[in-house]
């Protein structure tokens, strides 16, 4: 009987070790499957997180991204605090015109139904929130967005107004739009800080001056790209497809890029002038009065002379020395990855006349199947007096299967971290079909940017960050109370 009860329990321990291991195995048979529906990481977090960092990103700090987003508060950085509202729930954004400022709203939340004639529009998603946009009187504002979004309680209202409009009725208190009318950074700086990561190694960002504080335009914060490699491990979705019978592959696809397409919009701009002076400001100058001909968005064309071919020509100089920075290489090479070339800036500048400019924002969404889709704007010059200028711009999602179900050994690694051969930039044929180089790009205020997580007087440098190029260390800063037109072009 013993014997009985003792056998039946090595049974019973043999069945259930049996079961076991064909539990086991079916798991390890799910992640080695290489059939297209098995080989995603079945990531169905992401799209959520994807679609609300895609708005909050542009109202809050670029370091506040996080996967527990859904339980966190997060405090807004859009714009700048209103004086005259004493529960702080307020900010303004300052902005030149009311089509702008629909345009902005339309930015914020991704619609293109609204221009300076609407009079009300709500968007609302469940991931997200809600916003309201409300068209302005043209006194004391251009329009007004109402806020409700649970993880960013204390922004509740947005005004999209200009400087003159604070002299109305209502303008208790008047913040200084430039705090000084000249401020330390121009178009084309370039700054760095140290970023630590979770592993506590260190990834260095260089960060470029896309839109300046300026006071001629009644803008009083700043605005910065980072396009430089690597990225930081916060911005890296990492996921190993193991397969049977062949190498384990290692994915790393960018995450929590953020959207900001209207200073994605002045970056492309930007580089167009640095490359292009003498056209970018003959194109201005033909059509100042033609109002699909924009400059930095909303800047005064009649302005345009503050930044003239002189001032492009002087960035351009100090962007294409080898030899000064970066342990003896240029920004174009050190951060637009040209390391390999022979003439650095011969190439970017052919890459960016040439219409091939290409960054990849946002981040990634891959749920289900073998093709993960990442996202792409492109900007080149088009024919059209709207599309001057670098304003051509095509948004797409970029999807291709990286599994070859003829031959696994053709499978190939979509790797944001790798570059090729030293250049910086990243580059996939297999992917995109071409093989121009792809940004990964993030925008950062130059608050957000800011150790004190503040920047309040724009005559002095961000805190925490380490000038690495800057226009006024080059070009004597003028005396005057109001920035210059320059007159000379330094030389190389």
């Amino acid at each position: 009987m013993i014997m009985k009860k003792i056998m039946n329990s090595l049974l019973m321990a043999a069945l259930v070790c049996g079961l076991s291991l064909a539990v086991t195995s079916c798991k390890d048979d799910d992640n080695n499957d290489e059939s297209s529906e098995n080989l995603a990481p079945q990531n169905e977090q992401n799209e959520a997180a994807t679609k609300f960092w895609s708005v909050v990103d542009q109202l809050v700090d670029v370091d506040d991204f996080t996967d527990d987003y859904k339980n966190t508060t997060f405090e807004p950085t859009i714009g700048v605090e209103d004086p005259n509202d004493e529960t702080g729930l307020t900010r303004i954004v300052y902005t030149n015109d009311a089509a702008t400022a629909a345009e902005r709203f339309g930015n914020l939340v991704g619609v293109d139904d609204v221009d300076e004639n609407t009079e009300s529009r709500e968007w609302s998603d469940p991931e997200v929130g809600t916003l309201t946009y409300t068209k302005g009187d043209g006194n004391t504002s251009w329009a007004t967005v109402d806020v409700n979004i649970n993880q960013v309680p204390r922004l509740q209202k947005i005004i999209y107004r200009s400087p003159d409009q604070e002299d109305g009725e209502n303008a208790k208190k008047k913040p200084a739009v430039a705090g000084g009318k000249i401020a330390y950074y121009r178009f084309g700086d370039v700054v760095s800080r140290i970023v630590t990561n979770k592993d506590k190694s260190t990834t260095t960002e260089y960060w470029i001056c896309v839109r300046p504080a300026f006071a001629p335009e009644g803008k009083p914060d700043t605005y910065w790209a980072c396009v430089s490699q690597p990225l930081p491990q916060k911005n890296q979705y990492r996921w190993t497809y193991k397969r049977k019978g062949y190498d384990d592959i290692n994915y790393v696809l960018p995450t929590k890029l953020g959207e900001n397409k209207e200073q994605m919009q002045n970056f492309a701009e930007m580089l167009y002038a640095i490359t292009n002076p003498d056209l970018w400001y003959q194109n201005l100058y033909t059509n100042e009065n033609n109002k699909k001909m924009k400059m930095f968005q909303d800047f005064k064309k009649e302005n345009r002379y503050y930044h003239n071919e002189k001032f492009w020509k002087n960035v351009q100089n100090a962007w294409k020395k080898e030899g000064k920075f970066f342990e003896y290489r240029s920004i174009v090479s050190q951060i637009f990855g040209f390391r390999t070339e022979s003439n650095p800036y011969a190439s970017f500048g052919n890459l960016i006349s040439g219409g091939r400019l290409k960054l990849l924002y946002k981040g990634y969404s891959w749920v289900s199947g073998s093709a993960p889709t990442l996202y792409q704007a492109h900007y080149s010059t088009g024919s059209n007096v709207a599309e001057k200028n670098n304003h051509l711009v095509k948004y797409t999602s970029v999807k291709k299967s990286v599994y070859n179900t003829d031959n696994p050994k053709k499978d190939f690694v979509v790797n944001v971290t790798e570059d090729v051969l030293g250049s910086g930039n990243f580059k996939l044929w297999d992917f995109f079909g071409d093989d121009d180089p792809r940004y990964t790009v993030r925008i950062a205020s130059g608050a957000e940017l800011s150790s004190t997580g503040k920047y309040t007087d724009n005559r002095n440098a961000i805190p925490g960050v380490t000038d690495v190029y800057r226009y006024y260390r080059d070009v004597e800063k003028p005396s005057d109370e109001m920035p210059e037109s320059t007159q000379t072009v330094i030389a190389q």
